[in-house]
């Protein structure tokens, strides 16, 4: 099964004025209210990192939802220096695929994907996913063997 996301532009998150109870703001007149993922993350220069996965039905609600959720805005407004980014990536279907039933397994694999490469997740209600590492000494397949493995 070949499944597609159309990853739309990124959004800078904006602090919160003091008056609201929010932490950070985003236009979400910006935002569809399509099916698909989306992705809270930091970039600081050409680098960026990931600090949270979700998956929606609608987008637009759904991060609205989760711009009011304390532990998680803790979790990026604590989270390493640099802006704070949201990234959606809306789910392109084909004939007789849903959405519901597919966009659990794409989530899945973008979190395995992002703890793989050493992101640290803020996906359990806020707090971070704890991983380990491998690190592999070797002298031989070093194309075929990773110096270092991220799990959880």
């Amino acid at each position: 099964m070949d499944v597609q996301l159309l990853w739309h532009k990124s959004i800078i998150l904006k602090s919160a004025s003091a008056t609201k109870n929010a932490i950070f703001t985003a236009d979400l007149a910006e935002i569809t209210d399509r099916s698909g993922v989306y992705l809270f993350f930091r970039s600081h220069g050409d680098n960026s990192e990931a600090l949270y996965v979700g998956k929606a039905n609608n987008l637009r609600v759904r991060i609205k939802q989760q711009l009011n959720n304390v532990n998680l805005m803790k979790g990026l407004e604590n989270s390493a220096s640099g802006s704070k980014r949201l990234v959606i990536g809306e789910f392109i279907g084909k004939k007789g695929l849903k959405p519901e039933s597919i966009l659990p397994k794409i989530e899945f694999t973008l979190i395995r994907h992002f703890v793989a490469m050493g992101h640290a997740l803020l996906n359990k209600h806020g707090t971070v996913i704890e991983r380990d590492s491998l690190t592999s000494d070797r002298t031989e397949l070093k194309e075929l063997i990773p110096r270092v493995i991220y799990f959880e």
